[in-house]
């Protein structure tokens, strides 16, 4: 007596011989497989050089950063020491969180350099403050990167508060 092999021809039963829908389906299961991993590599890939141009920036950045530094320390050492005899302007410097400073400066000396001089405190104070003008509370006027070569003088200070604003908050 001829009898089928188990399983052989019943519905639910593993197929033990390779039919064209059972190929079909393991070529297309296959086919996505590989559609999604490429897709996934290629997302991977774009994330990756989404964080090395990032990398990149941070670094073009924090050098900038260091070079603008770099020359308002120049800046600050041309300075030299405080003015100890007259004639000198004291001014009192003060942060959008309230932090005070003060500094003498000779009468002659340009808001060029007054900002170098920030530029360093605000680096000393570890500040977030990048892009700033100074502003007089008293007189209601504020001196902008375009007054750089203005002194003191010409500007009227002898002993003020100058408010530090900054320009990206």
């Amino acid at each position: 007596m001829w009898h089928r092999p188990w399983g052989a021809g019943r519905a639910g039963s593993p197929p033990f011989t390779s039919s064209p829908s059972y190929t079909i389906n393991c070529r297309e299961q296959r086919e996505r497989q590989r559609a999604e991993r490429e897709a996934r590599e290629a997302e991977e890939a774009k994330v990756r050089a989404l964080e090395e141009e990032a990398k990149r920036q941070e670094d073009e950045a924090t050098q900038r950063q260091g070079d603008v530094l770099q020359r308002a320390q120049a800046l600050v050492d041309d300075l030299g020491a405080e003015p100890t005899e007259k004639p000198f302007t004291v001014i009192r410097f003060q942060l959008p969180n309230g932090t005070r400073f003060t500094r003498k400066f000779a009468p002659s000396t340009t808001f060029e350099s007054v900002r170098a001089f920030i530029v360093v405190q605000l680096a000393e104070r570890e500040s977030t403050i990048q892009h700033f003008n100074l502003f007089l509370a008293a007189k209601r006027q504020s001196f902008t990167a375009a007054d750089n070569s203005t002194t003191l003088q010409d500007a009227g200070l002898r002993a003020d508060t100058l408010l530090i604003q900054d320009l990206d908050a």
